[in-house]
């Protein structure tokens, strides 16, 4: 049970840094530049901003992952002892 509120608070988690990165990088995107500008110096901290959130979703995706794994694991041991009571 407990893993499935992580299962589940860790996809809403990455959705939730998912659009907040898409959020930011159109905003980004849609800011006009003059000729010569350096977006850098101007607007660096919204791009690292970006950067963590990006970094972020794709963290909470791998952790999903690994406890998607989990659970596949402990029903295999879970099914494998249930066998081996029903033949002994």
């Amino acid at each position: 049970m407990l893993i499935k509120l992580k299962i589940f608070l860790s996809s809403l988690l990455s959705i939730g840094l998912l659009t907040g990165a898409i959020i930011l990088t159109v905003q980004l995107a849609h800011i006009p530049l003059d000729p010569g500008q350096n977006i850098i110096d101007n607007y660096g901290n919204i791009i690292a901003f970006c950067v963590v959130l990006y970094t972020g979703f794709i963290v909470s995706i791998i952790y999903t992952i690994y406890l998607l794994y989990i659970e596949y694991k402990k029903k295999q041991i879970d099914q494998y002892y249930k066998n081996n009571e029903k033949n002994i």
